[in-house]
C-alpha cells in the first residue's frame, strides 16, 4: 500500500535585485528579482531543506528549514540573506 505525497507549498519573496532559484525534495521554481511567485513540492515530510541561491551566481546559496504553507523572504546585495515567517 503505497503512501499519498503531501507537501505543500512555498511564498518566495525575492526582495533582491537578482533572480533566485528555489530548490527541496519534490520541487524547484525560479522567481524573478523583486518578485513573488508561489513555488509547490510534494513529498512527506512536515519541513522542508529549501536551498535558495542566485541564478547569476551560485555561490551565494542561502538553505533555510521551514514548515510548509510559510513565505521566504530573500534579500541581499553582495550576500543572499533568507527568512521564513508566517
Amino acid at each position: 500500500m503505497g503512501t499519498e505525497a503531501m507537501g505543500g507549498s512555498l511564498l518566495i519573496d525575492n526582495k533582491s535585485d537578482q533572480k533566485v532559484k528555489v530548490s527541496a525534495i519534490g520541487g524547484a521554481g525560479v522567481v524573478g528579482a523583486r518578485q513573488t511567485g508561489q513555488v509547490f513540492f510534494e513529498n512527506d515530510e512536515n519541513v522542508a531543506m529549501v536551498n535558495l541561491w542566485w541564478v547569476r551566481n551560485a555561490r551565494q546559496l542561502c538553505q533555510i528549514e521551514t514548515p510548509w504553507e510559510r513565505t521566504i523572504i530573500v534579500t541581499g546585495k553582495e550576500e543572499i540573506k533568507c527568512l521564513s515567517k508566517k
